[in-house]
């Protein structure tokens, strides 16, 4: 197993499209990303902004633990995931398609 940090494209798995999401977009120019678990900020910063010609001004990371749900009889967890809250630097605009103007 190597130990190389993953490629920049690699670290970004797509946005994550919810109505917060799209609500921080459209008011703060804030863009929400599901990351690897292994992406760091500067990593996370550096992919934004080669695979989007964009200047990032902040990024934040949250961890969403998985959540335990039951069909019936069976229990069973969810898997959790890390996101990426991307601020956009003053002039920036992105692109995601998932909203209308």
């Amino acid at each position: 197993m190597s130990t190389r940090s993953p490629i920049l494209h690699d670290l970004i798995l797509g946005p994550h499209l919810t109505e917060k999401a799209t609500r921080l977009a459209s008011e703060h120019k804030q863009y929400v990303f599901r990351v690897r678990d292994e992406a760091d900020k500067s990593g996370i910063r550096k992919a934004v902004e080669t695979l989007f010609q964009v200047q990032v001004a902040r990024v934040t990371l949250a961890r969403m633990p998985g959540k335990t749900k039951r069909h019936g009889n069976r229990t069973g967890r969810t898997s959790g995931f890390k996101k990426a809250y991307v601020v956009l630097a003053p002039g920036q605009n992105l692109d995601l398609g998932g909203g209308t103007e």
